[in-house]
């Protein structure tokens, strides 16, 4: 697993020992592109950057604001940033709609740049990869075709991050340079899609091996391709493609995590051996941890995890461990709390928290994904202010915070249970209400609900008497419940237009339950009287790039 980071060394180094020579060379820039894959070394290095370009770098939290995934959280208004987005001002203008180019242009110049830095390298890689002498270089023909699928891969991957928050962009498949793009005009979302997002990944699936990433060496696999391709379909069934012939096809790729597919004998679901630190929840909280909690378990891998982003502390730190608790904690010192800073920066509003059932629902059990308190070394408590509680309990590393100030916790982009989720609503759209869709959407409720001794036969019972659209709403509440912290919830909305309404926010709504409003009916609770508008789903191109780039229009509404 130190393969990929000791390759991206190696590359900066080669990088950066050429920048005193300058002056007297050729830049970079100008120089065939074949240099750079004169060897399987530097072939699998320039790949292994993709690994942490773009969305695949912004899994690690800064302790002020987070990690630049949480930007759709506070869009939605679902989540807050309660200490410290005086000072990240961007935030309040998030929360606020009061977006716009010139305000938001640094943040918005960090989400839309990186995505195309990775896939300018991904291009180049695509294209000059297979035109080297693999003989002489030393690469091979099947190393070859893996680095190429894995780029491929992280292709789709930045431009599917792309299209679902900036709408149609500069599609750009060709190795450019930095004057190359300065007038590509935009080319709609669909066109995308189906141009690269989906054969790219059908590609990467053909190719790459059908083993856990866990089991090639971290390395993509064709389940976790699958999992985006999945993501992919489903997006494009939705806003603003609307093509609901994809429901099948995605209904066809996630029947392979099912039982019985081509992908289960790879993962399991994590279960619950107790309701406390071994549920199922904290043990997809421990993954690689610093040490782990009292009562707690210690482990490097789960078979929950499909796509993980690896952490290894002291060699690429997960930072998102300080988001785990609010400013108080660090404020005790370093006998209670290793962290310099903590901060609570997404923090869930009580019109989330509304979504789940306490009664029943482990979920919402103190110290499962959240809590209320921070456990002291003398068995006292320190508790949450009222207005800074809860705190993401699924992002602390028991060891992290409270010895070591670092983190190796690993991260799942994609986890079984989301295959299981994704199954249920597309089977269901494509097929109906069927006993497999019925399953998959049970068995993630069940474990959840076991706490409250609901057993599976009588959710899948219930399940099995509602409408197709009752259905296909039953299975998104259960994603928003699922992956609360897991920075899900703004495709919903993206894709759907629909806004979870909740007893906080009508109390005629039954606790523990969610109408699925159409997105302009609301607020973000946050911005007054001013309420969402198709156009706050798509962000605004950093001002930067629409000066640079005449040909890339503005988003509607800014």
């Amino acid at each position: 697993m130190k393969k990929i980071y000791l390759s991206i060394v190696c590359v900066s180094l080669l990088l950066l020992s050429s920048c005193t020579d300058f002056l007297k060379e050729e830049p970079k820039s100008s120089l065939p592109a074949e240099t750079f894959f004169s060897s399987l070394q530097l072939a699998e290095g320039a790949v292994n950057n993709l690994y942490r370009l773009g969305p695949n770098n912004w899994t690690s939290g800064g302790v002020y604001d987070g990690t630049r995934l949480m930007m759709g959280g506070w869009s939605s208004g679902l989540f807050d940033n309660l200490n410290y987005k005086g000072q990240e001002i961007w935030i309040q203008y998030a929360q606020e709609l009061e977006m716009t180019p010139n305000n938001m242009n640094s943040k918005m110049s960090q989400l839309f740049n990186e995505p195309y830095q990775a896939i300018y390298r991904a291009n180049t890689i695509i294209k000059t990869l297979p035109t080297v002498d693999i003989v002489a270089t030393g690469i091979g023909q099947d190393n070859m075709e893996r680095l190429v699928a894995e780029s491929k891969f992280f292709r789709a991957q930045n431009y599917l991050y792309l299209v679902k928050h900036f709408g149609d962009i500069p599609m750009i498949t060709e190795p450019q340079s930095a004057a190359d793009d300065l007038g590509t005009p935009k080319t709609d979302v669909k066109t995308i899609y189906e141009q690269v997002i989906i054969p790219d990944l059908q590609a990467a699936i053909s190719t790459l091996p059908v083993e856990s990433q866990y089991d090639n060496a971290m390395r993509i696999t064709a389940p976790v391709a699958s999992a985006y391709l999945i993501d992919a379909y489903v997006q494009m069934a939705g806003f603003p493609v609307n093509d609901a012939s994809k429901y099948a096809a995605a209904a066809a790729e996630a029947k392979k995590f099912l039982p019985g597919g081509a992908y289960a004998p790879l993962y399991s679901l994590e279960t619950n051996e107790d309701f406390e630190e071994l549920s199922a929840y904290n043990k997809l909280r421990s993954v690689n941890v610093q040490a782990s909690s009292p009562g707690g378990r210690k482990t490097t891998t789960s078979p929950e995890f499909i796509y993980i982003q690896e952490f290894q502390a002291g060699i690429n730190n997960n930072g998102i461990n300080q988001n785990a608790w609010p400013m108080e904690v660090a404020a005790l010192g370093s006998a209670e709390c290793a962290v310099t800073l903590t901060n609570n920066a997404y923090k869930p509003m009580p019109r989330y928290l509304a979504m789940y059932d306490p009664a029943v629902d482990l979920r919402m059990k103190e110290r499962q994904f959240f809590a209320n308190s921070f456990d002291k070394r003398d068995g006292s408590l320190l508790e949450n202010s009222e207005l800074n509680t809860p705190s993401p309990y699924f992002y602390y590393d028991w060891g992290g915070v409270k010895n070591e100030n670092s983190s190796g916790r690993h991260f799942a982009i994609y986890r079984l249970a989301e295959m299981y989720l994704f199954a249920a609503e597309a089977i269901a759209q494509a097929e109906g209400v069927t006993a497999q869709a019925v399953d998959a959407l049970a068995t993630i409720r069940a474990r959840a609900y076991g706490y409250g001794e609901v057993s599976k036969e009588t959710i899948a019972s219930q399940l099995s008497s509602l409408s197709k659209d009752q259905f296909v709403e039953q299975a998104w509440l259960e994603r928003y419940r699922e992956f609360v912290f897991e920075w899900k919830e703004w495709n919903m909305i993206q894709r759907t237009h629909k806004y979870p309404k909740t007893n906080a926010m009508d109390s005629s709504i039954p606790v523990g339950t969610a109408q699925f409003v159409d997105v302009t009916t609301v607020t973000t609770g946050f911005s007054g009287s001013k309420l969402l508008s198709e156009n706050n789903l798509l962000w605004p191109f950093p001002l930067e790039q629409t000066q640079r780039n005449p040909n890339l229009t503005q988003n509607p509404g800014y």
